[in-house]
C-alpha cells in the first residue's frame, strides 16, 4: 500500500510523544509498498484546501480521519474544509469517496458519526502507543513539598484553563506551549471567546515552557497532575 502523507508531512506532529509521526514511521518500516491501493494518513488535512481530486484517489484508497465532529463554529480555521461536517460535503471528497474502501478513525463517537454519513466501511481502531518506562507515581507526587499541575495540548481544549485555575499555595502551575500556526490561532480564538463571554477570572501565576525532550516530558508527567 502506498502512503500519501499530509502536505506538511508527518513532521507537523513531531512534537507529539508517540504521536502520529511515530505511528507512520512504524507503519512504513513494517509494511511493503503496493500500487493497488493508497493510504491517506490524514484525510482532514489533505482535503483541507482541496478544490480538485488528484490522481491518487482515482484508485482504491483507505483514509484515516482524525478530527471529531461538532467543532464550535468560531474555533479553528473556519475558512477551510478541515472538520468532518465541512469535509464530507466538499466536491473533492465526494468525488474521491467513490473509491474510498475503508475509513479508519480512533474513537467510537467519530466512527458512529461517519457510519451514518458515508457509504464505505468505517473501522474504529485503538491508536497505537509504545511502552513507556515511566508512569504516574502517586507516592512521588504526594511526597513533594511543592506539587505541579501542568496543561498540555491545545486542539479543542480550553487553553486558558490553567490560568483560570485557583490552586492551594503549595501548587505550581505550568503550561507547555506548542509554537505552531494552528496552536497560535486556536489560543487567540479561545482567548477572544473568554473575553467575549466573561465569567472566569484568571490568575497569572503560571510558568510557561516550550516543547520538552521526551525524557523530561515523561519525568514531568510521572510526578504531576496533567
Amino acid at each position: 500500500m502506498s502512503i500519501k502523507t499530509t502536505p506538511q508531512g508527518t513532521r507537523s506532529f513531531e512534537h507529539h510523544r508517540y504521536g502520529w509521526q511515530w505511528i507512520m514511521n512504524e507503519l512504513r518500516t513494517r509494511n511493503g509498498v503496493s500500487t493497488t491501493a493508497m493510504l491517506d494518513d490524514f484525510v482532514d488535512k489533505n482535503f483541507e484546501q482541496a478544490a480538485v481530486v488528484d490522481n491518487g484517489y482515482a484508485r482504491p484508497w483507505v483514509g484515516v480521519f482524525h478530527k471529531p465532529p461538532s467543532w464550535p463554529n468560531w474555533l479553528g480555521n473556519t475558512e477551510a474544509s478541515n472538520t468532518p461536517e465541512r469535509l464530507i460535503s466538499t466536491p473533492a471528497f465526494l468525488a474521491a469517496s467513490e473509491n474510498l474502501r475503508v475509513a479508519v478513525c480512533f474513537s467510537e463517537r467519530l466512527g458512529r458519526w461517519l457510519s451514518e454519513r458515508i457509504t464505505p466501511s468505517v473501522q474504529v481502531l485503538n491508536s497505537p502507543a509504545a511502552d513507556c518506562s515511566q508512569s504516574f507515581d502517586p507516592v512521588r507526587f504526594l511526597n513533594q513539598s511543592r506539587k505541579t499541575i501542568v496543561q498540555i495540548g491545545y486542539v479543542l481544549r480550553n487553553t486558558r484553563a490553567i490560568y483560570q485555575l485557583h490552586c492551594p499555595d503549595n501548587f505550581d502551575k505550568l503550561c507547555i506551549h506548542i509554537d505552531s500556526p494552528s496552536a497560535r490561532t486556536m489560543a487567540s480564538q479561545v482567548q477572544e471567546y473568554w473575553k467575549r463571554i466573561g465569567g472566569r477570572k484568571e490568575c497569572c501565576d503560571v510558568r510557561e515552557t516550550g516543547w520538552l525532550p521526551h525524557s523530561q516530558y515523561d519525568d514531568l508527567l510521572s510526578s504531576c497532575v496533567a
